[in-house]
């Protein structure tokens, strides 16, 4: 038989389970029917533990706070992660009914998880009002209440427990990290450098002598991203972990683009597309030529000498989950931003306030939002979609969107001044320790003016608004309203 046979196959069902994978981040979020069956659950158990519950079209009402109910919540995220987990790890074996019934047993499973995951969200937004937790961290509680049930859907194919461990947890992490960026601008090409780079990935619990030096540096690098605040480089930080970086990374170019390419800067700019399909042929090209790459029972099996016993496994542990816990501590340290004097606003949740100034259209709405959780902002799609609205572009006017009802577009107030798309807002709000500033989202009903007359006036009122001081500082409230 031709030994290259063999490759073949398994390079054919990685390139698959890597489509797969991608074609089901894309996924999570776009339908919502799994509500019908979450919500009522949800609020009968809080009714019967006795903590008041109600349900309306867009939000849980639990006492005095407001918790928006948006697609996530419904639990399918965790269900597409749950599956691309478990095409991801068994890429290379052969498919057996076993295998189709851990994708089977993986609506169960992903239903009990995300329960669990929104009574956590709940205590948790209870517990550090008024903010509220980043999408990191909103898809990392979910996943970890899936990490339980893990062993049935990847096995460990007799690699040791701290081992199997730390892959599954580094596998975890990098998916809870993309999986806001999947809808952002430039997210296949985030994704796609991701799924790339964790296809080499492969933990190594000895490193060679010249790269203790690298581990310093890396874990220099963590305590610097989370003292400059710039969460965009925690997915590129850990891919390039010492101990997961396959041998001779640092002398392919290839990598590098792709690892660059995980920064929403770079995968925003009109020559990364190029360069990552450049960098994706030469990966994969990698991937034919050896099968060193690939994940298979054979290259697990062998005995590993955890001669610095807990040290390296703890430690890797603590510094997968930094990402999560600054974030957390960056809501709870930041002061609150407020609109400035002489704009007519109306609180709606901690942080955010309707607006109305002098010469604004009845029919248009201008809403707040200060910085929460993770610090910078996201996209106007991204916010929304987190809010349970998927927006579309409205297809004149590149900087409006619409969900068929309305047209919304987005301007940010960052240190006096004013940025009227997200780019230039990232440009903006790169350099370390730069404020994340004040994210304004405008809204029309569709049937009231067109994408062009509605694009023109709410430029016309966000420079109204940058003319007048960009915000002023206030102490939290102490009083749960809702939360955003």
């Amino acid at each position: 038989m031709d030994q290259g046979t063999p490759r073949t196959i398994k390079v054919i069902r990685t390139l698959a389970a890597l489509a797969a994978v991608f074609a089901l981040l894309n996924l999570a979020g776009s339908k919502d029917w799994l509500s019908d069956f979450t919500r009522p659950f949800v609020v009968g158990c809080l009714n019967l533990v006795g903590i008041a519950a109600t349900t309306s079209a867009g939000e849980l009402v639990i006492g005095r706070l407001h918790v928006p109910w948006t697609r996530d919540c419904a639990g399918l995220n965790i269900l597409t992660m749950l599956w691309a987990i478990t095409l991801w790890v068994n890429r290379a074996e052969p498919i057996s009914r076993r295998f189709w019934l851990r994708l089977a047993l993986g609506l169960p499973a992903a239903y009990l998880a995300n329960i669990a995951r929104i009574f956590t969200l709940i205590a948790y937004r209870h517990a550090v009002y008024p903010n509220v937790e980043s999408p990191q961290l909103h898809y990392f509680i979910g996943f970890l209440w899936v990490m339980p049930c893990l062993p049935f859907f990847v096995p460990r194919a007799g690699r040791e427990f701290g081992r199997y461990f730390l892959e599954t947890l580094f596998l975890v992490t990098a998916l809870s990290l993309v999986s806001p960026y999947v809808q952002a601008p430039g997210g296949s090409l985030v994704t796609l450098a991701v799924l790339l780079l964790l296809a080499k990935s492969r933990f190594a619990p000895m490193l060679a002598p010249g790269h203790w030096l690298l581990a310093a540096i890396w874990i220099a690098s963590a305590i610097f991203i989370a003292l400059a605040n710039m969460e965009s480089l925690w997915l590129p930080w850990l891919l390039l972990c010492p101990w997961f970086v396959p041998a001779g990374f640092q002398r392919a170019p290839a990598s590098w683009v792709l690892v660059l390419a995980t920064i929403p800067l770079f995968a925003m700019h009109p020559i990364a597309g190029w360069l990552v399909a450049l960098a994706a042929l030469v990966e994969v090209w990698g991937l034919m030529r050896s099968d060193s790459n690939l994940d298979s029972a054979e290259s697990t099996r062998s005995s590993t000498n955890w001669a610095s016993g807990f040290l390296v496994p703890g430690g890797l542990i603590l510094l997968f989950l930094t990402p999560f816990v600054v974030s957390t501590l960056g809501g709870l340290l930041r002061p609150n931003l407020r609109p400035p004097p002489g704009v007519m606003a109306r609180e709606l949740a901690a942080e955010t306030f309707e607006l109305r100034l002098v010469g604004q259209p009845g029919n248009v709405d201008l809403v707040w939002y200060g910085p929460s959780g993770d610090g910078r902002h996201h996209t106007l799609s991204v916010c929304m979609r987190y809010r349970g609205i998927v927006l579309q572009p409205s297809g004149t006017v590149p900087s409006v969107l619409t969900d068929g009802k309305v047209w919304m577009r987005e301007f940010f107030l960052q240190r006096g001044s004013l940025l009227i798309d997200y780019r230039a807002y990232i440009q903006n709000t790169f350099l370390p320790w730069t404020p994340a500033g004040v994210h304004v989202i405008a809204s029309a009903a569709t049937e009231s003016m067109s994408a062009e007359a509605f694009a023109s006036s709410i430029l016309d009122l966000a420079t109204q608004l940058s003319q007048l001081d960009a915000y002023t500082l206030s102490p939290p409230p102490t009083h749960p309203l809702n939360q955003d």
